[in-house]
């Protein structure tokens, strides 16, 4: 209840402070394990990711958030699980497994961290791996405006126009010995299907 109450909210400011518009909702599974992926170039992202898709996300969180009592309740009604910083992700990749094998949907952003100059960065590979690991279908997002918006160092965001693309969902093929082939391959090809919807958010 308090995710679909903070989701309403989070829409109705986005709309109200940065008249937000969102293009490809029809194609977001409605139900079933998913993975979402997305640029990411602002702390805002996972807020406008979750305030638009019409389903629940779970994502990843800093493990030292969920040390402070209060907030560790919330985020975690909000879908939140702890990742450690500076350490491997197998944990963290696991997790994502499991959930998506129950039929939950994954915020994902594969560059790792917050683009510096609102460029999209190199793709890391964990949502491929999950993807084949799983195979679920991996949901391609691009996410325009919101750099302008707040970039990274910003402590405040200022109104700006966003724009939220989503792309036809993507699959990733499972071929016997070529495991790391098919996860190298289907990870630039989602990386040029979320620049390419990121170029469409742009023109429009």
């Amino acid at each position: 209840m308090l995710y679909g109450v903070l989701k309403a909210l989070a829409f109705f400011l986005l709309k109200a402070g940065f008249a937000i518009e969102i293009r490809g909702r029809s194609y977001v599974p409605e139900k079933g394990g998913l993975i979402v992926v997305s640029n990411h170039c602002s702390n805002m992202d996972p807020v406008i990711v979750g305030a638009v898709l019409p389903r629940k996300l779970y994502y990843m969180a800093k493990e030292e958030l969920f040390k402070v009592p209060f907030l560790r309740k919330l985020i975690i009604s909000l879908g939140a699980f702890p990742v450690r910083r500076g350490e491997g992700d197998v944990r963290a990749l696991s997790k994502i497994v499991d959930l998506v094998k129950d039929g939950k949907a994954v915020l994902l952003f594969p560059e790792g961290s917050r683009s510096e100059n609102g460029m999209v960065k190199r793709f890391m590979h964990g949502a491929s791996y999950v993807a084949l690991k799983a195979q679920v279908p991996v949901l391609p997002v691009a996410i325009k405006g919101s750099f302008e918006a707040m970039p990274r160092g910003s402590a405040f965001p200022k109104p700006t126009k966003i724009r939220v693309e989503v792309g036809k969902p993507m699959f990733i093929k499972r071929e016997k010995g070529k495991v790391k082939e098919e996860i190298y391959r289907f990870t630039e090809e989602m990386r040029e299907i979320v620049c390419g919807l990121l170029d469409k958010a742009g023109k429009t």
